[in-house]
């Protein structure tokens, strides 16, 4: 038994290297982290392997094995624009000495009708050869584009390769082909000037006006009035779908589709189907609907739920006229929105679905309303029969949710318009969530690459001692080539659209991600390896088409060859004060030791404001809630952040910042000096706390709460106008219009 044991374990370790299961690593505390053999076949088995016996685990490690060994073609292939060749590798029988082997393909641009280049008898190499099941092969580069000949542009392609043998006949094949720039979107004015900008969360903006969260229009709005301070971007919350209903539903990181947006952020007043509409205006004028509107904007908490309500009840009205008349009639404005329609294509067609079948299950899984995982059986496959016919049957109710998708798409590329007009370089700084919920619109779509008894989380570290789950199931990566990645690349663009930079939360998930098994803690997880090179060629591709600065959220346990990575493909790192330390020592680090192809601020969402971290709001809130286990170690915390404090005053006077008049207490001389501390690195972009620099104490989102904590509820106390007109902001941005626009960044190294 013992004997078998061990075989079924060097199986299972042979199985997970050949699948990219990470066998250690150390954590952020350094200590090696050695991965557990039942997490491994948990991980093993997500990918849709069956290792519960000997004999399985051996029959799979062979099929594998095999299937390897004789792949004619890749999936798909990611090709460096810069290179002086474009060639691709295949395996193919290698013919007897002297008998002919030869090469024909066509690519085709995707759109079809761009580019299709036939080529015939093309030369190859053979690069090396090797035996399999007493057959010989071969590696061979097959030569797309010579250095003489004229290489297609950086963009995406389709392959049909033939390879023919007097041997063994006629092998046909197709794949994708990716042709990538070596490197993010980078403008050279950055390179020269330090921008700085305004990190706002959208919904706790506070105006009269809306319907108690904050919408696009006041987006335009701090916008306009930032650019005039000197920012050259505002930074903004993922806008991407969500449930809209507590306590699991408001997260705007764990949404339903990171394809799609939240309609909640929709300004009603800039939508042309309101504007003199009768029924809305009796609506907006109605006793009741006063009361509510008053109430969710008095409100110190964000409703998701009631204002959801209230704006879709208006959202019904807008689109039965835009169906009455503008669709059914084929008005220019129905023809703009046909178009967008088209652009989008099925990945439109999909969300739609599944978001008008969220509402006629709804009756059924009240609790629950968008998980597909709960409808009928003949539903739960978006490609299926039932499907097929709903969509057919409910054309109407699909065409309301491509409706809202078209006016959030066109309201953001005005906001974009009034970024430019502003004199806003950067503009929109969108941030892209890390994953989606296993329940929601993109699983349902593209489930074949998701492992779907996994979560993704994070280990144990300085302020999650006991780890994340994030509740998002992992993508596989041999699934996601499979794809010729085409969820990933639709993410991006999605994503990149209407925005002059983004932020890839937990970038660190482009090299490894931890797979956490569905009911285990978070340490018991295993790290999975991601094809990094192929994920940054693709970001760096969608990067350029859509004129994107790129931040990789680097943040956590960092693997090997990262910053590296970061630098080679133009993405900037991402630092925050709060872990630029001199580790093991706990000492700051000095400004100009901090990178120049980064973002530097004091905190994030997940993290304490800095008024909140000077107060030691976060200890007090960790303590509650248990993370901190005892008084003993309360007061260890305390005294760490004593020190921290001191610590920090003392750098900012060596950085030659004036201190006088700052003592114990968090103050806004305090804060303007932790900014200007900042402003002196080398890091091509300053990213501005509104949270900081209104003094809020509670940090946005407490990491493992559900609704222990007002995660993503909390509004600003001040409205719009007073936010525009802080004297705080208004004193920094003099301080950082040293040079133009930007400022100075001649003490970088």
């Amino acid at each position: 038994m013992n004997n078998e044991y061990t075989r079924h374990t060097e199986l299972i370790d042979r199985l997970s290297d050949l699948c990219g299961i990470i066998p250690e690593y150390w954590d952020i505390f350094g200590k090696r982290r050695v991965a557990d053999t039942e997490a491994k076949k948990s991980a093993l088995t997500a990918m849709g392997l069956s290792v519960d016996t000997v004999e399985d685990t051996d029959a799979e490690l062979k099929r594998l094995t095999s299937a390897a060994a004789q792949k004619f073609m890749e999936p798909v292939y990611i090709i460096p624009a810069e290179s002086e060749k474009l060639c691709i590798t295949v395996q193919v029988p290698l013919p007897q000495e002297g008998r002919r082997i030869s090469f024909d393909w066509i690519l085709s641009s995707e759109s079809g009708d761009e580019l299709t280049i036939n080529k015939t008898d093309s030369p190859y190499e053979i690069l090396w050869t090797y035996e399999f099941d007493n057959v010989l092969y071969a590696k061979v580069s097959v030569c797309l584009f010579s250095s003489n000949d004229m290489h297609p542009s950086p963009g995406y392609y389709h392959l049909e390769l033939s390879c023919s043998s007097d041997e063994t006949g006629s092998t046909l094949a197709s794949s994708r082909v990716i042709i990538a720039p070596d490197q993010c979107y980078m403008p050279d004015s950055l390179k020269s000037i330090k921008r700085w900008g305004l990190m706002i969360n959208l919904y706790a903006l506070r105006t009269e006006k809306n319907i108690g969260i904050g919408n696009i229009g006041q987006l335009q709005d701090i916008i306009m009035k930032a650019a005039k301070l000197g920012s050259s971007f505002v930074g903004i919350n993922p806008l991407n779908a969500i449930p809209n209903k507590a306590p699991f539903g408001i997260s705007p990181y764990s949404p339903i589709s990171r394809l799609y947006k939240n309609f909640l952020y929709l300004d009603l007043d800039s939508i042309a189907e309101l504007v003199g509409l009768p029924e809305h205006q009796a609506m907006i004028r109605s006793e009741g609907f006063g009361a509510e509107l008053e109430k969710l904007n008095r409100s110190n908490m964000i409703d998701y739920e009631k204002s959801a309500s209230l704006k879709e009840s208006a959202l019904r009205m807008a689109f039965e006229r835009f169906y009455t008349e503008h669709y059914l009639q084929s008005t220019q404005r129905s023809y703009e929105f046909k178009n967008y329609v088209s652009s989008q294509g099925w990945i439109l067609r999909q969300y739609a679905a599944y978001m008008a079948l969220s509402e006629y299950f709804a009756d059924r899984n009240p609790e629950d309303v968008f998980s597909w995982m709960n409808w009928p059986e003949e539903y739960r496959d978006p490609n299926s029969h039932k499907v097929l016919e709903f969509t057919q049957e409910n054309r109407k109710a699909i065409l309301y949710w491509k409706y809202i998708q078209w006016l959030i798409d066109k309201q953001l590329g005005e906001t974009t318009a009034v970024a430019e007009r502003s004199g806003m370089d950067i503009g929109i700084y969108h941030d892209l969530a890390v994953g989606s919920v296993s329940n929601g619109s993109d699983i349902w779509s593209f489930r074949d690459i998701f492992a779907l008894s996994m979560d993704t989380g994070a280990p144990p570290d300085d302020f999650n001692p006991d780890g994340q789950n994030w509740g998002f199931p992992p993508m596989m990566p041999d699934k996601m080539r499979e794809s010729g990645y085409e969820y990933f690349i639709q993410t991006l663009r999605q994503n990149m659209r209407h925005c002059g930079a983004i932020r890839i939360d937990h970038a660190l998930g482009m090299f490894r991600r931890y797979w956490i098994p569905k009911g285990r803690h978070a340490r018991d997880g295993v790290y999975v390896r991601y094809p990094a090179d192929d994920l940054f060629r693709i970001i760096a591709l969608e990067s350029t088409l859509n004129n994107t600065v790129v931040i990789a959220e680097d943040l956590g346990t960092i693997g090997e060859n990262v910053t590296d990575t970061l630098q080679k493909y133009s993405a900037l790192s991402y630092k925050l004060l709060y872990f630029q330390r001199n580790y093991p020592d706990p000492d700051f680090m000095m400004p100009e030791s901090y990178p120049n192809m980064a973002i530097c601020s004091v905190t994030t969402h997940d993290l304490p404001t800095l008024f909140g971290f000077w107060a030691g709001k976060d200890i007090n809130l960790r303590r509650r809630l248990n993370i901190i286990k005892d008084e003993q170690e309360l007061e260890r915390a305390f005294t760490e952040r004593l020190r921290d404090k001191r610590l920090l005053v003392d750098k900012l006077s060596d950085a030659g910042i004036d201190i006088s008049g700052i003592n114990a207490e968090i103050t806004p001389k305090l804060c303007a000096a932790v900014y200007e501390f900042l402003s002196k690195t080398p890091c091509l972009l300053l990213a501005l706390n509104l949270d900081d620099i209104l003094g809020t104490m509670e940090q946005q989102n407490m990491p493992g709460t559900i609704d222990e904590h007002p995660n993503w509820r909390q509004k600003t106390e001040q409205t719009l106008k007073e936010i525009m007109g802080d004297a705080l902001l208004k004193e920094l941005a003099a301080r950082f219009a040293a040079t133009g626009r930007g400022l100075s960044i001649n003490n970088t190294p």
